[in-house]
């Protein structure tokens, strides 16, 4: 697998689009002679994580190999981890 560094992964994302629709606009400051990238907002819905849930429409907390759940994990929805739709 080749290595993709910060400054080209920035560039595929500034120019993916959706339906002509640029998908991101970048936050940029300039010092000295150097342009800063400061953030990154999506101007169009982006679907970045798609969650299982039961057949109540609960979500489905994700399992290790012997059938506990596993840690919360901060970065999905309530403080839970979540199993992700196959």
């Amino acid at each position: 697998m080749s290595e993709i560094t910060v400054e080209d992964l920035v560039a595929e994302l500034m120019a993916l689009k959706i339906e002509d629709k640029q998908v991101f606009t970048g936050n940029v400051i300039r010092v000295d002679n150097k342009i800063i990238l400061t953030g990154m907002t999506a101007t169009v819905p982006v679907v970045v994580q798609t969650l299982e849930v039961d057949e109540d429409g609960e979500l489905v907390r994700a399992r290790n190999e012997k059938g506990q759940y596993q840690a919360d994990n901060p970065d999905t929805v309530e403080n839970e981890a979540f199993k992700e739709e196959e």
